[in-house]
């Protein structure tokens, strides 16, 4: 899957037999960042930068928890660097050269995907068990759960989150505070 901002295009792929160290890899990246080093990683994500159309960096990404795979939500770009969900994790990686700036533990299952604000200051991780807002430089702000496992749908819309769970129960999560209340069918 590809994403472009600007001068930058991001292409990234599922790499589940890639094997962090390995010598014997189908493909080879400039940098392996195993984020949780005491677990085996149950997501991997292979990622290439390119600046004006050249190839100038790439990048392993793997970590624990639920696996991910790569879609639309998996990776956001901002001016200056690409946000990636993987396993339980949200990674920040600085453009051009795809260096680790930081990289925290989002969700206790799986990160479905990220949703940058409309100010690019913020992110919000659609996680399977959580809602969460984090800053550009990895704080986290707020955490919302609700009734059960967040499998629906999952938008920004205004100065709010909307998301639904397992059992279509819908949730408005105010962007700012982090209060949520129950909407529609449930």
């Amino acid at each position: 899957m590809r994403w472009a901002r600007g001068r930058y295009a991001v292409e990234m792929r599922d790499e589940p037999a890639y094997s962090f160290g390995s010598p014997d890899n189908a493909r080879s990246y400039g940098h392996e960042f195993l984020v949780e080093p005491t677990y085996r990683p149950s997501s991997k994500h292979g990622i290439e930068c390119s600046l004006d159309g050249e190839p100038c960096a790439s990048a392993v990404v793997g970590a624990s928890g639920g696996g991910t795979g790569v879609h639309e939500r998996s990776c956001a770009l901002l001016p200056d660097r690409c946000l990636v969900a993987v396993g339980d994790r949200v990674v920040a990686l600085r453009l051009p050269d795809l260096g680790l700036l930081w990289q925290a533990k989002a969700d206790e299952a799986t990160c479905f995907g990220l949703h940058v604000t409309p100010d690019d200051e913020h992110v919000v991780v659609h996680g399977e068990l959580a809602i969460s807002k984090f800053t550009i430089d990895g704080h986290k702000e707020w955490e919302f759960t609700g009734q059960d496992i967040f499998t629906g749908e999952c938008a920004l819309r205004g100065a709010a989150v909307v998301v639904a769970d397992f059992n279509g129960q819908g949730y408005s999560i105010d962007l700012e505070s982090g209060r949520g209340t129950t909407v529609g069918a449930g």
